[in-house]
Formats: C-alpha cells, sequence, structure tokens
C-alpha cells in the first residue's frame, strides 16, 4: 500500500508537470502571438506562378492591430448576439447554413486537386477500377516512398466504389465540407467539457464558422478534415473518460485516434500527446486503464494502416518497399529549401530512390545529417536564423496554404473566372480576404494564450492538456522534421476551443470592468 508521503509526492510531481506543459504552451503562444503581429507569411500563388515560395514579410504594426481589434470585437459581438438569440439551437442552424454555403462554392470554383491530393484521388479512381498501375515502379514509385499514403487513398476509394458515375472529386469535396461542420460541432462539445461552460461550445463554434481557412480547406481533400474530426473526437473522448470514468469514453478515445492514425498519420502526434495526458492523469489517480487505451490507440492506428497497406499489396500483387525512414525525414527538415528553410526539397526522392536498400539509405540520411550538424556548429547565428525562418513560415501563412493550394488547381485548366478572382487574381476581395485572415489569425493565437492561461487553474484536471500538448507536439515535430503551412493548419484548428474559453474569459473581463463603472456613478 501506498503511504501518504508517496501519494503526496506522486501528486506533486503529476501537478507540477501539468503546469510545466501549461507554462511552456502559454509563453509558446504568447511569442507566436507576438510574430504574427509583427511578421506574416507570404504563400500565394499570382498570376502564371505555379511554384512555391515563402517569404517573411512585415505588417503594418497600428493597421494590424487596429484591424485586429475590429475582428476581436467582431467576434465579442457574434458570440453575444447567438447566445442571445439561440446559442447552440442558432449556431446547428448556422453550421447547416455554412455547410450550404460551402457547398454552393465547391460547385462555383469546381477546384481541381494537385500534387499529392491529385496522386491520391487518381489512385483512388483507378483502384475502384481494379487498375494497380500507379502501384507499379515502372510507374511512379511515389506509393513504394510513401507507403503510408494509401491509408488516405481508402476511404477516397470507399467513395468510389459506392458512387461509381459521380465526380470522385466535387463528390470528396461536399464530403469534406461535411467532416468540416461535424468537426465544428464536436469542437464545441469539447470547448465545454473543457471549461464546463456551455457558452464556451457556442464560442467556439462561432469561431470555426468565422474562420475562412476553415471555408478554404473544405476543396482541399487529403483527409485533413477527417482528421481533425476524429482527433477532436478522441480528445472528447479522453475528457469525459477523465471527467466520468466511464469506460466507454476510453474506449471511444481509443477508436477515434486509431481510425484517424490510419486515415493520416500526422494524428500521431495528437494520439502520442493524448499517451502523455494519459500517463499524468495516471499518475495523479492511479489509473492505469486510459494508459492501456492510450497505448492500444496507437497500436490500432498502426495496425489498420499496416492491414491497408497489405490488402492492396495483395490486390495489386505488388511487394511495397519500406516506407522513406524517419531518418530521410530528419535530414530533409534539416536542410534548404527553393521554398523555405525546412520546407520540402526533394530530398526524400533524389537521395532515397526505391531501388536503395534501407540499410544504405539510413546510413546516407545519417551521413547528411552529421554534415548538416557540423555546418549548424560552425555557424550557429546563421543555423538560429535558419530555425527561425522555418518556424514562423510555418506558422505565420494566416491562409494556411488554402489560397495557393486553389490557385495551382489552374495546371488542370479548370479555373473559372471566380476562382481566379479568389486564388489568382490580385483583387479588392482577395485583398480584404488576406487582410482579415492576417488579423483573424493574430487574435486566435491571442486568445489561445489566455485560453490556456485560464485552463492553469483547474488543477486536477489533466484533459485540459490535451490540446496544449498537442500543438506544442506539433510544433515541435514540424521543426525538427519537415516544415509546410498546410501542416499547421489541425493545430489552428485545434486552437479554436481554447480561444473560445479565452474569448469567454475576456467577456467575463468586460462584464466585470462594465459592472464596476456603474457602481461607480
Amino acid at each position: 500500500m501506498e503511504n501518504e508521503k508517496e501519494t503526496t509526492l506522486r501528486k506533486s510531481a503529476a501537478y507540477f508537470l501539468r503546469q510545466a506543459a501549461l507554462t511552456a504552451f502559454v509563453i509558446g503562444m504568447g511569442l507566436m502571438t507576438l510574430c504574427a503581429v509583427i511578421w506574416s507569411a507570404d504563400n500565394q500563388a499570382v498570376s502564371n506562378r505555379f511554384s512555391q515560395h515563402v517569404e517573411l514579410v512585415r505588417d503594418g504594426l497600428f493597421s494590424g492591430l487596429l484591424l485586429s481589434a475590429v475582428v476581436l470585437a467582431a467576434y465579442l459581438a457574434a458570440h453575444a448576439l447567438i447566445e442571445r438569440f439561440g446559442g447552440l439551437k442558432l449556431n446547428a442552424a448556422l453550421g447547416a447554413l455554412w455547410l450550404a454555403a460551402a457547398m454552393v462554392w465547391i460547385f462555383a470554383v469546381r477546384v481541381s486537386p494537385w500534387t499529392d491530393a491529385r496522386r491520391v484521388m487518381e489512385a483512388a479512381v483507378s483502384f475502384a477500377q481494379d487498375d494497380f498501375s500507379a502501384l507499379h515502379y515502372e510507374v511512379t514509385d511515389y506509393f513504394n516512398i510513401y507507403t503510408y499514403q494509401l491509408g488516405i487513398v481508402f476511404p477516397l476509394e470507399m467513395l468510389a466504389w459506392l458512387f461509381p458515375k459521380a465526380d470522385l472529386n466535387l463528390l470528396a469535396q461536399c464530403v469534406n465540407a461535411a467532416l468540416g461542420v461535424a468537426g465544428a460541432g464536436v469542437l464545441a462539445a469539447l470547448a465545454q467539457e473543457l471549461c464546463g461552460e456551455k457558452r464556451a461550445a457556442t464560442a467556439a463554434a462561432t469561431l470555426y464558422l468565422l474562420s475562412l481557412p476553415t471555408w478554404l480547406y473544405c476543396t482541399f481533400v487529403y483527409n485533413v478534415n477527417l482528421m481533425i474530426l476524429l482527433c477532436a473526437g478522441g480528445a472528447f473522448c479522453f475528457a469525459r473518460y477523465a471527467h466520468t470514468k466511464r469506460i466507454g469514453f476510453g474506449v471511444g478515445y481509443a477508436v477515434c485516434i486509431g481510425l484517424a492514425m490510419a486515415a493520416k498519420p500526422n494524428a500521431a502526434v495528437a494520439g502520442i500527446a493524448l499517451l502523455i495526458c494519459a500517463l499524468l492523469h495516471a499518475l495523479l489517480n492511479r489509473d492505469w486503464k486510459i494508459v492501456l487505451l492510450a497505448v492500444g490507440s496507437i497500436l490500432l492506428g498502426r495496425g489498420m494502416l499496416s492491414l491497408i497497406e497489405s490488402w492492396y499489396a495483395a490486390r495489386s500483387g505488388v511487394v511495397f518497399r519500406y516506407d522513406v525512414t524517419m531518418t530521410a525525414r530528419l535530414a530533409m527538415g534539416m536542410q534548404d529549401s527553393m521554398i523555405a528553410a525546412g520546407w520540402y526539397n526533394g530530398y526524400t526522392e533524389m537521395s532515397c530512390p526505391p531501388e536503395m536498400t534501407l540499410e544504405k539509405e539510413k546510413a546516407q540520411a545519417a551521413a547528411d545529417i552529421a554534415s548538416r550538424l557540423t555546418w549548424m556548429r560552425e555557424n550557429p547565428a546563421l543555423a538560429a536564423k535558419f530555425y527561425r525562418e522555418k518556424l514562423l513560415t510555418m506558422w505565420l501563412d494566416p491562409a494556411y496554404e488554402s489560397v495557393w493550394m486553389g490557385a495551382v488547381s489552374d495546371k488542370t485548366g479548370t479555373m473559372n473566372g471566380l476562382a481566379h478572382m479568389i486564388y489568382r487574381d490580385d483583387t479588392p476581395i482577395r485583398r480584404a480576404m488576406t487582410a482579415y485572415m492576417n488579423a483573424a489569425q493574430n487574435v486566435v493565437f491571442g486568445l489561445s494564450t489566455v485560453g490556456g492561461a485560464r485552463l492553469m487553474k483547474k488543477k486536477d484536471d489533466m484533459a485540459a492538456l490535451a490540446l496544449p500538448v498537442t500543438i506544442l507536439g506539433g510544433a515541435l515535430y514540424h521543426l525538427i522534421f519537415e516544415a509546410k503551412a498546410q501542416y499547421a493548419y489541425p493545430y489552428m484548428v485545434y486552437m479554436l476551443p481554447l480561444a473560445a474559453i479565452g474569448l469567454c474569459r475576456l467577456e467575463e473581463g468586460i462584464k466585470g470592468l462594465w459592472k464596476t463603472k456603474e457602481r461607480r456613478r
């Protein structure tokens, strides 16, 4: 039996680690908010420019702060009106309206996929017709280098099977929009669970519906919205288990994270973050069932992805090469790129071709890492500049590459006038959208900082760590490995429940000041 001293030591350790994680999040988000006010990452295609180049540009400090204040005031007003005239019911109605408008937008602009999204879309269509040529080395080595992409292909192929005569691109975009609005509902429920107040749910839904990137991402079919929905569902179930001890929620958490990892391996960041939260919960409460479920969720995700890969191997008769190694990914993340520091530069294909053995690939990547580390030790100022640029170009694109991804769809020759006006041409509406997204990013970052600080008061609630640790984990992972603004998008969405809590706290402060002023009259 554990004595009183051991119990005190165990709980003190859990409390310390919890507060340390939240402190790191608050400090990190505070610094990122300051950076967002000063800079933004220019990552927008212009006419006749398909190559990608990202650079940091200074924002007008006064105009940026003024517009951010206007956007914040608009968010406060919108939330107050929704709370006053219907709360969650009005949010649900607005969600339905948002979904309908997204459908209209999808059919109006008819954005076609490009880069990786195009590859998985084309593969899904051909696989549904029993054409597996895309898996053969002599056609393309894409799926032999990135075999995990088959997890993204799988649900798209299921759609193609179910609706063989439909335009898979448009159908998948419509499903994507539905997943997006469903994700908004789950994020709203998560905000309420973390905060303990119903108004946090309406605030989270309001912030989601007023976010332009969530709208623009409806046309980007790459399992991102599916991953966000499942990870948010996993975090919600984890929080409900922590608060109620009902095993059904624990199982729901494990299933959600497992499915998310199978659909998009990036979800492993959320899976590991929730494993850390589970360990701290167990340390505080001596409840180890949630740890077993957390480990099980990661094993389930990996197992399901392996089954999907094996299924495609059996159907196609192709023996897959191993996925590109983490060593090679690390090497690329330490290198310069024509796009920006630490972004994709083709290293994994050029230096690690399919015919190379696993041992040789690891040896080559390890040698390249050693060479880069030597350069960084000899040039510490340049190394610091490299990682500063890598971090900021990934996180400070207010559109999270959604505009650029829409713009490059013109390579297919399908872009119409409306799409050109939004994605390609330097029009007043596009400039207004960019300015709004820039200000909204400042506001969400700032409110998330306040929300994280608010959660520090709930010292016994390890579920409150779920989103902050996930966001910190994502920032650390992509600082080490490949950076890309689209990789930051899910974490921005995960910030919305925290920003909602911050918005509610700001409302409390404003009401308190108003009451104080009234008493003094």
